[in-house]
C-alpha cells in the first residue's frame, strides 16, 4: 500500500514526465533560435490555443489545450485504445488513464485543498479501490464491491485513531473496529 509520501512521488514524477513532453515539443523553437547567426533576428512568441502532437504517420497522438479554462494535456496510442490525461484546473491537478472508450482505469490528483487522492477502476471504469489523505491529515482506504458499493474501509484519524469497518451489499455496517 502506498503512504502519502508514495502517492506524492508518483504523482511528482508523472507531472515531471509531462512537463519534459511539453519542453521537448517547444524545442523546436529554442532550437531555431540557437542556430541564429548574430546578423539574423529571430523573435517568436508562441502563443497557441492547441498543440497538437502528429506520429510520423501524420495521426494525431496527442493534444495541449485549454479546455472550460483547464490546462488539459491528452497523450494516446495510436489506435487511441490507451490514452492518458493530465488536467490542472480550478479543481485541482488529475492524472487518468484510460482504457477502451471511456473506462477509466486509474486516477490520481491533488485537489484544489491539496488533498491527493488514488483511485483505481476495473475493466468496466467502476471505481474499486480509492486511497486518499484528508486536508485534515487523516487517512482514509475503501475497498468497494462491483457496482461501486463500499464493502470495506481502513481509516486512520488526523489524531493517529485507527478504525476498520464492513458492509453489506445495501451500505449496513456489518462490523467496526473499534
Amino acid at each position: 500500500m502506498l503512504g502519502p509520501n508514495g502517492v506524492t512521488a508518483i504523482i511528482a514524477g508523472i507531472a515531471g514526465l509531462a512537463g519534459g513532453l511539453i519542453a521537448a515539443t517547444l524545442w523546436l523553437t529554442v532550437w531555431r533560435v540557437m542556430r541564429a547567426s548574430p546578423e539574423e533576428t529571430i523573435t517568436q512568441d508562441l502563443r497557441v490555443q492547441t498543440l497538437t502532437l502528429m506520429d510520423d504517420s501524420g495521426k494525431e497522438r496527442g493534444l495541449l489545450r485549454l479546455l472550460n479554462g483547464d490546462a488539459v494535456l491528452l497523450l494516446y496510442d495510436s489506435e487511441m485504445l490507451s490514452r492518458v490525461g493530465l488536467v490542472a484546473g480550478s479543481r485541482g491537478l488529475f492524472l487518468h488513464f484510460v482504457e477502451g472508450n471511456v473506462n477509466a482505469r486509474l486516477g490520481i490528483g491533488i485537489l484544489s485543498d491539496k488533498s491527493p487522492g488514488l483511485e483505481l477502476a476495473d475493466s468496466d471504469g467502476t471505481p474499486r479501490a480509492s486511497l486518499s489523505i484528508s486536508a485534515n491529515g487523516s487517512v482514509s482506504l475503501a475497498l468497494r464491491d462491483k457496482n461501486g458499493g463500499i464493502r470495506g474501509s481502513l481509516q486512520v484519524g488526523a489524531d493517529g485513531t485507527p478504525s476498520l469497518m464492513t458492509f453489506d451489499a445495501s451500505g449496513n455496517a456489518l462490523a467496526r473496529l473499534p
